[in-house]
């Protein structure tokens, strides 16, 4: 019979090694406990050997030394209610699920420090009024875009610009993908001559109905595009100043 193998299991007392307590976590998998590096976030084998080893490699090293000199954030402490609770679970959520180098990615916003610390101090600043449109997240920073202070100044201007930015950066390729498939179901074999410029009208606007929540059939055209039908002003093009005939065939315009 073949000798059994001897697998080294993790053990509890790694954790307050001198040598990995700082660093060394367990999870559990179908594999039972697994050792892990809180700074590289790796999975490591449970063996003590390579976890000393892994401790000392300059990989590691480095991790470690970025985390150490992150600058720590104080907070004030503030009476506990719902409110607060729900708000400190919303930030422990953030921070846990935030790479903890985002802070060296601050500066490719091109903004000085000043523009920066304005936003900090309004953000320190928003929760001393109360806003009406708490509901939404849209009518939300819309109604703190266009606030004005006694004085007729923007007092959060640059908050809610900010605030505003990040929510039209796309969280997944979703939109994107349905408006490939909504491309290529208006230009298909029988339409394959269609040009650049008329596929984009036409998206836009598919896309536009679709945000208005109306269709073809329900919508109201503009009595100032009704009237330019038929005229000279709706087939000129705003690119056409010199008044040169433009063919839309051309093989620069096909797709």
């Amino acid at each position: 019979m073949p000798k059994p193998q001897y697998t080294q299991h993790f053990r509890d007392s790694w954790l307050q090694d001198p040598h990995l307590k700082d660093w060394l976590q367990v999870i559990e998998s179908t594999a039972g406990q697994v050792a892990k590096c809180k700074f590289c976030g790796t999975t490591l084998r449970s063996h003590y050997g390579d976890l000393k080893s892994h401790g000392m490699s300059k990989k590691h090293l480095q991790n470690k030394k970025v985390i150490i000199m992150q600058p720590k954030i104080p907070f004030k402490p503030e009476p506990t209610g719902s409110r607060k609770k729900e708000e400190a679970r919303l930030a422990l959520f953030t921070a846990m699920h935030t790479s903890i180098r985002v802070v060296d990615h601050l500066g490719e916003f091109n903004k000085s420090a000043e523009h920066i610390a304005r936003v900090d101090d309004q953000w320190h600043q928003i929760h001393l009024l109360k806003w009406n449109e708490t509901n939404n997240t849209k009518k939300f920073w819309n109604e703190v875009l266009h606030f004005k202070d006694a004085q007729g100044n923007s007092r959060f201007d640059e908050l809610a610009t900010f605030a505003i930015t990040l929510l039209i950066l796309p969280h997944s390729n979703a939109d994107v993908e349905r408006l490939f498939s909504s491309m290529n179901v208006i230009k298909n074999k029988q339409r394959n001559r269609m040009t650049l410029k008329l596929l984009t009208a036409i998206l836009r606007v598919r896309c536009g109905l679709r945000l208005e929540g109306k269709c073809c059939n329900n919508y109201e055209v503009p009595v100032s595009v009704v009237k330019q039908i038929g005229t000279k002003e709706s087939y000129q093009s705003d690119t056409d100043d010199d008044g040169a005939d433009k063919t839309d065939s051309s093989e620069d315009e096909l797709i």
